[in-house]
């Protein structure tokens, strides 16, 4: 699971064919008619399947994709009645150097071995513990393409698909704002209207930070075990999880104690970031 997650911080710099959500999905119409398998199920979604499952379970965690971040376990349906038609994202590793020994072609490469390790994505440090904890992350290997400008103000309320939802060079995390707001709508009409909701520098995290300290920020105590929200909006609309009107309520994303991640409209904890330069 960690392998898709990850393409989608870095999805401006893919081509058409590698990223998870190709943009003509979000813009298909009808269904799957009989006596196709996946009669009912919309055209327009993409959910893909892992290798990884919850600890003591068989069933595989699933990507929706079309939600970007969204996780969910393996089921038979996806709401509503609709069987769910399932992706494969086909990966392999890289960075192993099958030239440099004479035995390449019949030995592995020693994947710890310093000139066979490939640099991480997104390096991490961490300082202090528990709701204080500040974390720092390290952005400079994402593609430039995934990239936007340095700020030390609010970001704009924009979709996932926008420069106001990319990642700078770094970042790192600030106080943790408790029942902050209510609800989504809540949060983007005083970001729209300039109020200032985290203390000066700082600001409300975007989808793909949120989505950053969802994957590597894994202590409990840091998330106060409430969900907290992004300035962030879903491009396929509040009703998007349909797209036919019966979906409801998906107006942005939410997380919770890097278990959860998930389109709502309700949230109410703001996890506080600021760009850094590495």
């Amino acid at each position: 699971m960690g392998q898709l997650q990850f393409l989608y911080f870095g999805e401006l710099g893919l081509n058409e064919a590698a990223i998870l959500y190709p943009y003509k999905y979000s813009n298909a119409t009808g269904t799957y008619w009989a006596p196709h398998p996946y009669a009912g199920a919309d055209k327009w979604r993409c959910h893909i399947i892992s290798s990884t499952s919850n600890s003591g379970e068989y069933r595989p965690r699933i990507l929706w994709a079309e939600e970007g971040l969204s996780v969910s376990n393996y089921r038979e349906d996806i709401g509503w009645g609709m069987k769910a038609p399932y992706s494969v994202k086909c990966v392999r590793n890289l960075e192993f150097d099958s030239k440099t020994s004479e035995q390449a072609y019949f030995l592995v490469p020693d994947p710890d071995a310093d000139a066979n390790r490939p640099q991480n994505m997104i390096n991490v440090t961490e300082e202090g513990s528990g709701v204080s904890k500040v974390y720092k992350f390290d952005m400079k290997n994402i593609n430039d393409a995934s990239k936007r400008f340095y700020t030390s103000v609010e970001l704009e309320p924009y979709d996932e698909k926008s420069e106001m939802a990319r990642i700078y060079e770094g970042f790192e995390t600030g106080e943790l704002l408790i029942d902050a707001v209510s609800n989504y709508q809540e949060l983007k009409s005083k970001l729209e209207a300039g109020t200032q909701i985290c203390p000066d520098g700082y600001r409300v995290p975007n989808v793909r930070e949120l989505g950053v300290m969802y994957i590597l920020c894994d202590d409990s105590t840091w998330w106060d075990n409430k969900y907290s929200m992004t300035s962030s909006y879903y491009s396929l609309g509040p009703l998007g999880s349909g797209k036919d009107g019966t979906g409801g309520g998906k107006y942005s994303w939410t997380a919770k104690n890097g278990s959860t991640f998930t389109l709502a409209q309700y949230g109410g904890n703001i996890r506080c970031v600021r760009d850094w330069n590495p």
